[in-house]
């Protein structure tokens, strides 16, 4: 799929609200974040450290319903209103998949399970060729919708083969998510980030599924998240742009859904098409924010644009240098160091053409459109620099000041114009090591 970060798939963390409803920080959200974190932290001052990690664990549950709670009373939003028929039940979510995974762990220990050290290099093996697999089916099917062919007996035919391989992955997926968890546990321990002993808390715990959508608003005449909204996974073409079109119609808002690549619950949602590399990465950045939730930094998460913006670009930082090295704990094989941010645009030729400088000149020249008040001129330059973008080999369905938005909160993507991720970068060169950046 290309760049992630800027192709539909960058992460959500559920502190920020990721629970189906408006993401900005209202009151009840605010409450809500408080209340979980002193059941957490409630039994600090006695009992043993097991009762402090179930009532840990407990609050930190409890935070992903308490957060679905709109700050608003019992009025929807713009946005919730024309997404109510698509919105993500991530209460049922919840319910659904955080005791299935402990009852998969509790299988793990019984004495006629076949141990999963003996079968990792089957399943992993199997796993990536699936993944593989699924992708491209996935995508032969998303090509057949496309071309109005979503009835004909080609596409029947498509669905078949999918669900096929689809069913066999999901054979697997335990396996691998505690393999996933397995190996970046090692190395948050390897960083310090432990509790005592081997113990981490929050523990690592990722699910592989499908990745909701997300309906993400912004004024038009600046580039400013307002709202996000989590939707079905995979939402109609028509649902899309239904949504998007009444938004801007009737609210006068850019508006814009985009597809995630990973979800912070509690386990964190991360997509089941990803190579194993982008999942180790993915996993140790939804895991850091669970971490984070416990401590000042991700609690003071909502308190402005650049706390917010910290709180993901740090997550980003992790992510890749975990992800390596849990990647090496896995498979015995070292990935490529990741190159340091905007040293694409620099290293390429001045003629050459590199998505880094080309979303960096579009991000900077619509900015300086809509502050001389071209809505309009802002809007057409944008589509421009898509349709042209796309004759490069990319897909991107659209760019606006809402897609600007949601890309912008990620400090080290091309689409944002923020300070903080250079400020990072320099940050881990002066510290030894990534677990004591992050405890700070």
């Amino acid at each position: 799929m290309g760049d992630r970060r800027l192709h539909g798939r960058a992460r959500l963390t559920i502190s920020r609200g990721v629970r189906g409803l408006s993401m900005r920080p209202g009151a009840a959200l605010t409450r809500a974040a408080a209340l979980a974190w002193a059941s957490a932290r409630g039994v600090a001052a006695g009992g043993g450290w097991r009762r402090r990690a179930w009532i840990g664990l407990v609050g930190l549950v409890g935070a992903a319903f308490l957060l679905t709670a709109r700050g608003h009373g019992l009025r929807l939003s713009p946005a919730e209103m024309v997404s109510a028929r698509h919105r993500h039940d991530l209460i049922a979510w919840e319910v659904s998949n955080l005791p299935a995974k402990w009852l998969s762990r509790l299988v793990e220990f019984l004495p006629w399970t076949d141990s999963l050290a003996d079968r990792q290099p089957v399943v992993l093996d199997r796993y990536r060729e699936l993944t593989v697999q699924v992708r491209e089916a996935r995508g032969n099917l998303e090509r057949a919708v496309a071309r109005g062919e979503g009835t004909t007996g080609e596409a029947a035919a498509l669905r078949d083969a999918l669900l096929v391989l689809e069913v066999e992955q999901r054979s697997l997926r335990d396996a691998v998510e505690e393999l996933l968890e397995r190996a970046v546990s090692a190395v948050v321990v390897e960083e310090g980030l432990n509790v005592a002993g081997g113990f981490i808390w929050p523990p690592v715990d990722v699910r592989l599924g499908l990745t909701p959508d997300l309906l993400v608003t912004s004024p038009r005449d600046r580039i400013e998240r307002l709202e996000s909204v989590l939707l079905k996974p995979q939402a109609p073409a028509a649902a899309i742009e239904e949504m998007e079109s009444r938004l801007l119609a009737e609210e006068n808002l850019s508006a814009v859904v985009v597809k995630t690549g990973g979800v912070a619950t509690y386990p964190a949602v991360i997509p089941d098409d990803a190579d194993l590399p982008l999942l180790l990465e993915t996993a140790a950045h939804e895991w850091l924010h669970a971490y984070l939730f416990f401590h000042p930094l991700g609690q003071r998460m909502f308190r402005d644009d650049d706390m917010f913006t910290l709180n993901e670009t740090l997550a980003n930082v992790f992510g890749r240098e975990v992800g390596r090295r849990a990647y090496e704990h896995l498979t015995g094989e070292r990935l490529p160091a990741a190159p340091a941010h905007g040293t694409e645009a620099e290293d390429a030729e001045a003629s050459a053409f590199t998505f880094d400088r080309f979303m960096r000149e579009t991000r900077l020249r619509t900015d300086g459109l809509l502050e001389k008040g071209d809505i309009e001129g802002a809007e057409r330059y944008m589509e421009e620099r898509r349709l042209e973008l796309n004759s490069y080999g990319y897909s991107i369905r659209k760019i606006n000041q809402a897609w600007f938005a949601f890309h912008g909160t990620y400090a080290d993507s091309p689409a944002s114009v923020s300070p903080i991720a250079g400020e990072l970068e320099e940050l881990r060169r002066l510290v030894p090591d990534i677990g004591g950046m992050v405890r700070l």
